[in-house]
């Protein structure tokens, strides 16, 4: 995903970035989000790497986005992990359901599929709101 960002400082292999959001601060006159009206008091700022070596300096606005490894693992952990689980509530459901004492229908089945494709994906939800995940994004390109 590639969004863009205003430079608040930056040395040769990094900067201190603060988000855009979408259609204000458009312009490099801009040196931060107080003097748009559109994002006033929102401004968060991070660090991005610069691994182009670009020429930045404080107003600078430059399109950022992870790298290529983060975005992979990324897909791999939101898609791979509530799959699992899916497929291990379907193989599970007997089991459950023998400790409820009633046999496994095809309803429970996909009832624990769905139950278990659910929580897994809230947690990776909750767990990615709270963990930073790994890989820095990176800047990719100044916009004149």
């Amino acid at each position: 995903m590639t969004n863009r960002a205003i430079v608040i400082s930056a040395d040769e292999n990094s900067a201190q970035v603060m988000a855009l959001p979408k259609g204000s601060c458009s312009t490099a006159e801009h040196t931060g989000c107080a003097d748009c009206g559109g994002c006033s008091g929102k401004a968060v700022t991070f660090r991005v790497q610069n691994p182009l070596k670009l020429q930045l300096k404080k107003g600078t606005i430059v399109k950022i986005e992870s790298s290529k490894k983060a975005q992979a693992v990324q897909g791999l952990l939101s898609l791979l992990i509530p799959f699992a689980c899916a497929v291990t509530g379907y193989f599970l459901a007997p089991k459950l359901m023998s400790l409820l004492g009633k046999p496994a229908s095809d309803d429970s089945r996909a009832f624990f599929v769905l139950l278990f494709l659910f929580l897994s994906a809230a947690i990776i939800f909750t767990v990615s709101r709270k963990i930073p995940l790994p890989g820095q994004p990176q800047i990719t390109d100044i916009e004149e």
